[in-house]
């Protein structure tokens, strides 16, 4: 499995918290703080590694619309999972049927968090984060399976929302992707 895994650090955590302090808990959300705690770490990582050590041209919009923009003004939307082991290409990633009507990203850009079982609390929880994988929403739409709510996926997650999921093994390997992003950030 072509992963990318980048060990999660201070430099990460502060740009979270940034993230965090401009951040409500949005309504629809069933886990509150500890899903924004997620969410922006992944794309605190996604964006330090892009933009840091990549040196892509990457803008941070961090809206409810796309998390990145990049050079050729493709946009990104990072999607974070937290886990307790590595992923497995059999793993699912998953994206919320609710955002549907608002996030119109070009890339989702998966990402699964790593943190010691049993530790359930704090930013810092978090060790290591594994960029897995990219896909489009028409990849998604053609690969993807529909989980209703209720349903239980191959992580052993019950949804409390109906969700559209695709294998790890499905994606796009993030190192392929980002390959064809520097060649882009070159050429623009």
């Amino acid at each position: 499995m072509n992963v990318l895994t980048v060990p999660v650090d201070d430099h990460h955590y502060d740009l979270a918290r940034e993230l965090l302090s401009t951040r409500p808990v949005y309504r629809r959300s069933h886990r509150g703080e500890a899903a924004n705690e997620v969410g922006c770490l992944g794309e605190a990582v996604v964006y330090s590694t892009l933009a840091d050590t990549y040196r892509l041209g990457v803008e941070p919009v961090f809206d409810t619309t796309h998390d990145l923009e990049l050079a050729d003004g493709s946009t990104v939307e990072v999607k974070t999972k937290d886990r307790t082991v590595a992923p497995r290409p059999d793993y699912d990633c998953s994206v919320p049927d609710y955002v549907a009507d608002h996030q119109h990203a070009d890339f989702y850009v998966f990402v699964s968090l790593q943190r010691d079982k049993g530790v359930d609390e704090g930013l810092e929880r978090f060790h290591t984060a594994h960029l897995v994988g990219v896909g489009s929403p028409h990849m998604l739409a053609r690969k993807g399976r529909l989980m209703e709510a209720g349903t239980t996926d191959t992580n052993g997650t019950t949804f409390w929302t109906s969700c559209r999921n695709i294998a790890i093994g499905d994606l796009v390997p993030f190192r392929d992707v980002l390959l064809l992003w520097q060649d882009t950030h070159r050429n623009n």
